[in-house]
């Protein structure tokens, strides 16, 4: 059976918040922790499975969710007589969860992205607004509350140095050479430029906003967006910070949706990966073993500079390069190789990949998730105490 390895992280839900009162402090401890644990494991679903094929989870009981949970930590505890508060994080079993999402024929991804900066252009009467005070769209961006998706999409912060890394003109247009300063301030991932146009509606009054955003990756662009209809007593600040809600959830669920683990999808490449010194080899090949889609990485040849490594992996090329692009590991075929580089480093330099001699000791390095010791039961002797 494939298996995938996964960030630790991925299965790390924190701030739960849990608020219980009972017959007395002990019960409304224990309660909380029942309650705590199933807000997060419903995090988790959320996170990592698309919105559609949640339902296709069946509901589980307090002694399944507890089967599921490895740890939890409590911060922010207050204990009163008959009342329990405290902000809780739980650690999954991703072996145990992986394993009941596909019982239950659930899809699911494990793969995390590097941020994606979203440039809001607003467009008015006044012309394009980027970093002006009375963006409204842009304001709407930075009131999102965050959130703990597999991709992190932020705004930005309108520093002096955003202002002169791109203005509205050239992000309107897509220009490379700017979209790439303003990544670059931003750990240099992909970038959106999302444009809203405010409306009104002339026969009840109501604010619209009609969104597009254009996506830009590689060499590669997409399209999204939508309309948004105010309501009645709702304001035009509403139906923005609406819009900018909504269009960051789709972003989200277009990441889970390109990287869900194909698991009747396996498929093999041979990769040259290109390193400086022993440390930074090391380095990278733990990185690809930490990569979602990777069922398998064996090394078939090394030299100083260079390693040749047979990966067995879920989904296709494009997914794979996705996948470690988020490890901050660049893979591109190059003539009829395909060549994997730290991300930011140069061309390399000295004898070429095909003059790598065999590894005098091959290796075989096949991922497994992270184990740790198992959480006592919630009820009766309540974990974590």
């Amino acid at each position: 059976m494939a298996r995938a390895a996964a960030d630790e992280a991925v299965f790390r839900v924190d701030g739960v918040a849990v608020d219980v009162t009972a017959a007395d402090a002990e019960t409304a401890r224990a309660r909380a922790l029942l309650d705590g644990q199933r807000a997060a494991f419903a995090r988790l679903v959320a996170r990592i499975v698309p919105a559609a094929a949640i339902a296709r989870l069946p509901t589980l009981d307090d002694d399944a969710l507890t089967r599921l949970v490895k740890g939890f930590e409590v911060g922010d505890e207050r204990v009163a007589p008959k009342r329990y508060i405290a902000t809780l994080s739980f650690r999954f079993d991703g072996p145990a969860v992986s394993a009941l999402l596909r019982e239950n024929q659930v899809p699911f991804a494990l793969t995390r992205a590097r941020p994606l900066l979203v440039l809001p252009l607003y467009d008015t009467d006044r012309g394009l607004l980027l970093w002006e005070d009375d963006n409204a769209w842009r304001l709407a961006w930075s009131r999102l509350a965050p959130s703990d998706a597999l991709i992190d999409v932020i705004a930005p912060l309108g520093e002096l140095a955003d202002i002169t890394a791109i203005d509205a003109k050239q992000a309107a247009a897509g220009e490379r050479d700017a979209l790439d300063r303003i990544a670059a301030r931003y750990d240099g991932g992909d970038v959106a430029v999302a444009t809203a146009e405010a409306a009104r509606d002339s026969l009840v009054e109501t604010p619209s906003v009609r969104v597009t955003v254009y996506r830009y990756r590689n060499d590669t662009v997409s399209v999204g967006g939508g309309t948004y209809a105010g309501e009645a007593w709702e304001t035009l600040d509403d139906v923005l910070g609406r819009a900018a809600e909504e269009t960051r959830r789709q972003i989200e669920e277009a990441w889970k949706e390109a990287n869900l683990l194909r698991f009747d999808q396996v498929q093999n490449i041979e990769v040259d990966v290109i390193f400086g010194t022993l440390a930074e080899w090391l380095d990278i090949r733990r990185r690809i073993n930490a990569v979602a889609v990777v069922r398998r990485a064996r090394v078939t040849a090394l030299s100083t500079r260079f390693a040749r490594v047979a990966i067995e992996f879920l989904g296709d090329d494009d997914q794979l390069t996705e996948a470690l692009a988020a490890k901050n590991l660049v893979l591109r075929r190059e003539a009829d190789l395909w060549m994997l580089r730290e991300r930011g480093a140069t061309e390399a330099e000295g004898k070429p990949a095909s003059d790598i001699a065999p590894a005098e000791i091959p290796e075989t390095t096949e991922p497994t998730e992270p184990t740790e010791t198992t959480a006592p039961t919630p009820t009766g002797g309540v974990a974590g105490e």
